[in-house]
């Protein structure tokens, strides 16, 4: 029950890369090779980004176990903060050394010159980014993986939509080609954003942003938060980063901006098999964090390795047919 909101929250993700790489790849092999290399530099920036909501996902499922909406409400607010914090601080460093990153794997001048503005334009909007990805990680917290579900469907709506008009230019906008994909990323998350922080202030959910708590930086608050956090980020950097390597290779072949755009594809593909993963991995987080705030070791335990079972069994099940 609540895997499968998460599960489908990803896929929904990840059906809208395959449709934007479709509508890239009408440009070319070059726009979809400026594409892949660019969004292996975005995963790897963007899970640095996450570990503080994975942190944040730990510690209100917690405070939830716990019976603590105050604790869970702080917890929440501090987690924006930081991101905030900490996406301004990246995005505005990363976009100084942005013209740098894509010449770094590859030489072709095309390929540079599509995929240079489609990293900016990701920079620039990371605050959005990240917000978003934070706002469903505490909702997942408190128990509540549908409403991300459908806040990642209204976010997947928009980037469609928006994506399609701006990179052909269609209704009197301008044709953006590959950056306008970009900024189809960055619309949808940025409406979702705003549309998710709304649903916290109203008071409806399990998890609320209360009045009596703050968005001041609180030390040892954050402390705790990236403390958590922290390790699960490097462990993301390093599963990331590794597609860094991958694409250098890649990049050193004799076709290497066709080869680079079939990679492309095919690690959007595997991306939906590894969804799932992820979606048991919120779940496991939450359902321990949760019997752990109500200092309950032994059903902390027993949530895990069941979680665990389960996401195995289903990898495999759902695995086997997608290699055939």
């Amino acid at each position: 029950r609540l895997t499968l909101p998460v599960a489908l929250g990803g896929h929904a993700e990840s059906v809208v890369g395959m449709i934007q790489l479709f509508l890239v790849g009408l440009l070319g092999p070059a726009a979809l090779s400026a594409v892949g290399i660019s969004q292996a530099f975005n995963r790897v920036l963007f899970t640095a980004m996450m570990s503080i909501s994975r942190g944040a996902l730990t510690m209100v499922a917690q405070a939830i176990g716990a019976d603590s909406p105050e604790q869970a409400s702080a917890t929440a607010k501090q987690a924006f903060t930081l991101l905030f914090g900490f996406s301004i601080l990246f995005g505005v460093c990363s976009l100084a050394i942005s013209p740098f990153l894509i010449p770094s794997l590859t030489s072709d001048r095309e390929v540079i010159a599509l995929g240079t503005p489609y990293l900016q334009v990701f920079f620039a909007g990371m605050p959005f980014m990240t917000l978003n990805r934070a706002i469903a990680s505490c909702f997942q917290g408190s128990g509540d993986t549908r409403t991300p579900f459908f806040l990642a469907l209204f976010a997947s709506t928009v980037q469609i939509c928006t994506s399609y008009v701006l990179i052909f230019g269609h209704w009197g906008f301008p044709e953006l080609g590959v950056a306008g994909a970009a900024f189809g990323g960055f619309t949808g998350r940025a409406v979702s954003t705003l549309v998710g922080l709304t649903l916290l202030y109203s008071g409806r959910f399990s998890l609320k942003l209360l009045p009596s708590t703050s968005y001041r930086l609180n030390w040892a608050l954050a402390r705790r938060l990236l403390k958590i956090g922290v390790p699960s980020g490097i462990q993301g950097i390093l599963r990331n980063g590794s597609s860094l390597v991958y694409l250098k290779f890649i990049g050193m072949t004799a076709l290497s901006t066709t080869a680079v755009a079939a990679y492309t594809i095919g690690n959007q593909m595997e991306r939906i098999l590894r969804s799932n993963g992820l979606a048991f991995g919120t779940t496991a987080t939450a359902l321990v964090g949760q019997s752990l705030g109500a200092r309950d070791p032994d059903a902390a335990e027993r949530n895990g390795w069941m979680t665990l079972l389960i996401a195995v069994f289903t990898n495999v099940l759902l695995g086997v047919p997608a290699i055939l």
